[in-house]
């Protein structure tokens, strides 16, 4: 009986199978493409993908031209959902994670009243293991809430990616964290320190 239906449908079954191994070979063909509603930032030893309705600016929290060791891109989109995803890194590693991480906050309040920081919490994000902290921003009396993940690279550079967006909570950073550090590559550095 087993048979009988086979032979009925060996044409499905064969179409079947050659629409799959298509569609199979066209993912694994575009698996690194950047996913739609985002863009691809290179350069500085280091890449990574970002919303597309940001528009990427360097030099926010250091106010210098960016290297490999020392730099900062912040992306920033307008509107009633304005979103800001950011990535800052330096020179250092796993040890000074903490530290770095509260430089950059320091930094940043030095512009913006930023409120109940979180204690560093260890997870995984984005396929690696990184500090969390979540934070609130007050903006003419609103307060946006926002999260930030330290990373220390195999070159030996500590990575900050934050995330933040009026009208949004903790998942929509979250997702975005996961997204951005998931897709972060380094190199190493082109000459030594």
């Amino acid at each position: 009986m087993a048979t009988t239906f086979l032979r009925r449908h060996r044409d499905t079954a064969v179409i079947l199978l050659v629409v799959v191994a298509v569609t199979g070979f066209n993912i694994w063909q575009h698996r690194n493409d950047t996913p739609a509603g985002y863009r691809q930032f290179s350069g500085n030893g280091l890449s990574f993908i970002y919303p597309a309705d940001c528009t990427l600016r360097e030099a926010v929290v250091f106010f210098r031209f960016p290297s490999y060791w020392l730099g900062d891109l912040q992306g920033e989109s307008s509107g009633e959902q304005a979103a800001i995803v950011g990535v800052v890194w330096s020179a250092g590693g796993p040890e000074g994670l903490s530290d770095f991480m509260d430089t950059v906050i320091g930094e940043a309040r030095k512009y913006n009243e930023i409120t109940e920081v979180s204690a560093d919490t260890a997870q995984v994000i984005g396929g690696k293991e990184a500090l969390v902290r979540g934070f609130k921003v007050d903006v003419g009396g609103v307060r946006v809430p926002g999260l930030v993940a330290g990373w220390a690279s195999p070159e030996g550079r500590t990575f900050a990616v934050y995330c933040l967006r009026q009208g949004a909570g903790d998942d929509w950073c979250a997702f975005q964290l996961d997204k951005v550090l998931r897709s972060l590559r380094t190199e190493p550095p082109p000459q030594p320190r």
